[in-house]
């Protein structure tokens, strides 16, 4: 059973939790799903990227293996540097084989399901957090174990792919 987590209320935490500049940001406007405004996306650069497990507070540790332990959280985080008031990210989640169940879709989030169901693609139009954005998962009963693989797009491009084992 994959279950997602809604990141736009763990972005917010994790902001107000790790980042001193977190003050100013509204928690009710984090990560909140924007209509898209393409006329600056062409500017958009990605700063940093991270992939990893999540702990206390939000705190993301850089691996690139996920411990299969039911609700371990893990997931991608993205600083941009735009002047965009929304991008567009799209993840291609690619599993070893098909889960038992991809859990319920989060608001603002559109799936599609691809390969027999062993693909999802998930898209969204967010408002970047102090340049920020995120999407999470966490590992569910009946997940498979073995080689996973995302790549994320930015406003069309791809800007960063993600291989790791979860075991």
């Amino acid at each position: 059973m994959m279950r997602k987590i809604d990141t736009k209320v763990l972005l917010a935490a994790t902001l107000v939790a790790l980042s001193a500049s977190a003050a100013t940001v509204p928690v009710a406007y984090a990560n909140k799903p924007c209509p898209p405004t393409r006329k600056d996306s062409a500017h958009t650069a990605v700063v940093s990227s991270v992939f990893g497990t999540f702990g206390g507070f939000r705190f993301l540790e850089a691996t690139n293996h996920i411990p299969y332990y039911v609700n371990q959280g893990y997931g991608w985080r993205l600083k941009l540097k735009t002047q965009a008031r929304s991008v567009h990210w799209r993840e291609e989640f690619s599993l070893p084989a098909v889960p038992q169940t991809w859990g319920t879709q989060v608001p603002g989030e559109r799936e599609t399901f691809q390969d027999g169901g062993q693909k999802c693609v998930t898209e969204s139009d967010v408002a970047p957090v102090n340049g920020w954005v995120e999407h999470s998962w966490c590992v569910a009963q009946g997940d498979p174990k073995g080689q996973y693989a995302m790549k994320v797009y930015v406003d069309g491009t791809l800007v960063k792919s993600f291989n790791f084992t979860v075991e």
